[in-house]
């Protein structure tokens, strides 16, 4: 009997606490509060893995407290005005302070969730001009948004106040929703809305877009974004949004700005001219019109940032001239074979091919100018009588495939530069090197550029190349080279950084994927690619934040250097906005924790798509 009780009482137990759970309120889901009409949604959520990240943040924040960087830019621009200017100033940022208080920015800063989207709409009515309208829910504890809400609508007061009523803030309830809303005139394309309803804080451009946001958020009505069909065929090939997930609908862009093309039309029918630029608008967006979506998410592994990005083209753009300049270009199937393995940073793209759209720039415009024959003619006659065509001669000699590398001085440390190499493949190398002479003997003619004793010299040393000498250059030590090798026009700062390129290219020396920093992304790059870079981010943050010491400690020089021709007020100004820049350095090199970055984009596994894949390496929690 004692073990059927004991039963019982547990049975009762199991019983009322799932009574308990199913009375909760289920928290809603903010991806159902999107409109399906929006053409970018970001979606963000807390991840614990990037707790660590935070403490990076606060140290920034904390160096920016510090220096005391935004009162002295505030007291410079004090400075400037009259003491009745700054009394009326200090009084309006007080309002503004006391008004904002119950703000919770921490709670904002840490969100549990959060979601933005952007659509192009009617103005009104009347006016059928399609205006940005703007949406954003955040997830935060009632009381932060209860707070959060209060402390927004008392800038609304303020606005209210100080326009003397011409601005009106109205406040509403619909159900359990509190809806504060900045009225604004009918004139003017925006009416701020903030609404809070528990934990979710919803802010929007306009009204309209916010109420509508409230209507599918409470009570489900219409469907989502995120019930889009091709969110889902992406989310197919992509990693789990751990962090974030970004919706780019360029389709949907495209068409809403098109409502653009119809409100010229339509405000003056009759005139020719806006007929002309409403064509000319259709016909850009046409051409343009070649991405249908992308969807890039964003996950954690470690001390490693990821993205990942599944993008499909619009079917049958091969034709269209925007696919013409980006997707003409021949990937790189070996791309490893351009970087020496002690790269400091480089980068690979198919780059751009100018050609396609300077052709279609003159079709147009002697289909749809045709006043401007007279004008192109000149311009053939002008190409004609200096022997030089820019796309017969430049544009159509460079198809937008690029390399550029940056090399480490040679060692030991001081006993040489820095060496960088540019690579762009180039169809017509001869005619090239003829206009490359034709330009310096041109500018020889010159008597500033002739005293520098400027010259194109063999490089005896190395094949195909010349190198560039001048006066200017010999006393800064720098011996730039230019050549062509293998269907490439090279540009480097000095011989030895294109020797090193080619030793690489020829295979000899390590293999830039064998090395430690290709290593640290664990990132597997098989095929060729269409564009693939690294940046060692920490040395780049660290050499910023030296020019901008460098900059604060010549401040003085500067100064004096202008002080003939500056009043003394002037100079003041001058004087006081360099001396932030070392604050402003100190706070930069803060952000040296993002250690480095690499990013590859390549063909998908089905026609008209493709991928990108980013790694941002952040310095480990253990090494701080």
């Amino acid at each position: 009997m004692k073990t059927l009780r004991v039963g019982l009482s547990g049975a009762i137990l199991l019983l009322a606490s799932c009574a308990e759970a199913a009375a909760q309120p289920k928290a809603p889901d903010l991806r159902r509060a999107v409109p399906a009409d929006v053409y970018m949604v970001v979606y963000g959520k807390h991840n614990p893995e990037r707790d660590f990240q935070r403490e990076y943040y606060r140290e920034v924040w904390k160096t920016v407290d510090q220096t005391k960087i935004i009162q002295r830019a505030a007291e410079i621009v004090a400075s400037r005005l009259s003491p009745g200017e700054v009394e009326k100033a200090k009084t309006v940022l007080e309002e503004i302070k006391q008004a904002a208080a119950p703000i919770k920015l921490d709670a904002l800063a840490d969100a549990k969730e959060i979601v933005y989207a952007q659509r192009m709409a009617t103005f009104s009515a009347e006016v059928k001009v399609p205006v940005s309208q703007h949406l954003l829910l955040v997830r935060l504890a009632p009381e932060a948004a209860a707070e959060t809400q209060k402390g927004i609508a008392n800038l609304f007061g303020l606005l209210e106040k100080h326009t003397e009523g011409k601005i009106a803030v109205k406040s509403s309830t619909e159900g359990d929703a509190a809806i504060v809303t900045l009225a604004m005139p009918r004139e003017v394309p925006f009416q701020p809305t903030v609404v809070r309803i528990g934990d979710v804080l919803l802010l929007a451009s306009s009204d309209p877009i916010a109420r509508q946001s409230l209507g599918m958020l409470v009570r489900g009505e219409g469907p989502s974004k995120f019930d889009d069909p091709r969110l889902k065929e992406a989310l197919g090939h992509l990693p789990e949004p751990e962090d974030s997930l970004v919706f780019y609908d360029a389709k949907q862009q495209i068409a809403q700005l098109r409502g653009l093309v119809e409100f010229v039309r339509s405000a003056a029918p009759n005139e020719p001219k806006a007929q002309r630029i409403a064509g000319l608008l259709d016909l850009l967006l046409e051409e343009c019109a070649i991405l249908d979506y992308e969807v890039t998410v964003e996950y954690t592994e470690g001390n490693l940032n990821r993205t990942a990005a599944y993008g499909k083209l619009m079917p049958g753009v091969e034709n269209k001239t925007l696919a013409k300049v980006f997707g003409s270009g021949e990937p790189f199937k070996n791309w490893q074979a351009w970087v020496p393995a002690n790269a400091v940073s480089y980068s690979l793209s198919t780059g751009a091919n100018l050609h396609p759209l300077y052709e279609r720039a003159v079709a147009v415009i002697k289909e749809r100018f045709p006043e401007a024959k007279p004008g192109l003619e000149k311009f053939d006659q002008f190409q004609n009588k200096i022997d030089v065509h820019l796309d017969r001669d430049i544009l159509q000699a460079f198809s937008g495939e690029c390399v550029s590398l940056s090399l480490p001085a040679a060692a030991p440390p001081g006993s040489g530069r820095a060496g960088s190499v540019f690579a762009m493949r180039c169809h017509k190398p001869e005619r090239i090197r003829e206009l490359l002479h034709r330009l310096v003997d041109k500018l020889k003619e010159h008597p500033a550029v002739a005293a520098q004793q400027l010259e194109l010299a063999k490089c005896e040393d190395l094949e195909g190349f010349e190198e560039v000498s001048a006066l200017v250059l010999a006393a800064f030590g720098v011996k730039p080279v230019v050549g062509f090798r293998d269907g490439w026009m090279i540009l480097a700062s000095n011989a030895e950084a294109v020797k090193t390129m080619l030793q690489a290219k020829a295979g000899k020396g390590p293999s830039i994927a064998d090395t430690k920093a290709f290593k640290q992304f664990q990132l597997k790059v098989d095929g060729p690619v269409h564009s693939i870079s690294y940046t060692n981010l920490a040395e780049s943050t660290r050499q910023a934040a030296a020019m901008l010491n460098q900059a604060g400690a010549m401040a003085p020089m500067i100064v004096g250097l202008a002080a003939g021709k500056a009043k003394p007020e002037q100079l003041k100004l001058v004087q006081d906005v360099l001396g932030l820049l070392p604050s402003v350095g100190k706070i930069v090199s803060k952000f040296d924790f993002f250690e480095a970055q690499m990013s590859v984009t390549q063909a998908g596994d089905q026609p008209g798509t493709y991928h990108r894949r980013t790694v941002t390496v952040v310095r480990p929690a253990s090494a701080r």
